[in-house]
Order: C-alpha cells, then structure tokens, then sequence
C-alpha cells in the first residue's frame, strides 16, 4: 500500500513538472514573415523587430511570452505596441481590425 501511495506521488510530479515546463515554452520566433500579398514584411532577429509596410519602415525590439510576441517600436511614425499570436503552424496572427491578419514565415 505504501508503495502503491508513492508511485502515485511520483506520477503527479512529474506531470506538474511536464505542465510547468510546457506554460513556460518561449516560440522560436526568429526569422522572416510575410503578408499573402507581400505588401507587409517582417523579421525577427535577437530581439529586434523590422516591420516594413509598404514604404513605411518600423524598428523595434520585440520580446516574447509563451505565445505572444509583441513588438515595441523604438522609433518611427508609429509608436503603438503590436501583440503577435504565434500559431500552431508558426504563423503570426495580428489583432483584428489591423494592418493585417497573418504573417507566414519565409525563412
């Protein structure tokens, strides 16, 4: 019986440990993305962001949280934080009502 309590003891640790671990998992976001029709392009790279819209360049830096990559320009005509969704498919999906939708990445 007291070896029947133990297993049971070491099962739930190491699913809580599994749980902990996979809430904590940071994407590998890193590369470059773009718009189906190409008219908006970014790329990720060590923490910093270069998000072109047409003619209109944004630096930034970006930092992320389990699935959420959100980018702070540092500078440029617009100065809102943009929150990224990473999907399963490795996709980035915008807020609704933006510039865009979804960013694939290319590389």
């Amino acid at each position: 019986m007291k070896n029947s309590w133990s297993r049971k003891a070491i099962v739930v640790l190491a699913l809580t440990t599994v749980g902990i671990a996979a809430g904590c998992f940071d994407a590998d976001v890193d590369g470059k993305y773009r718009e189906a029709e190409g008219a908006v392009k970014l790329e990720l790279k060590e923490g910093k962001a270069t998000l072109d819209v047409g003619q209109v360049r944004i630096d930034g830096k970006y930092t992320v949280d389990g699935d959420k990559v959100t980018i702070r320009p540092v500078d440029g005509p617009n100065p809102d934080t943009l929150v990224l969704t990473v999907g399963k498919d490795g996709s980035l999906s915008a807020p609704p009502n933006g510039l865009f939708t979804k960013l694939v990445k290319t590389k």
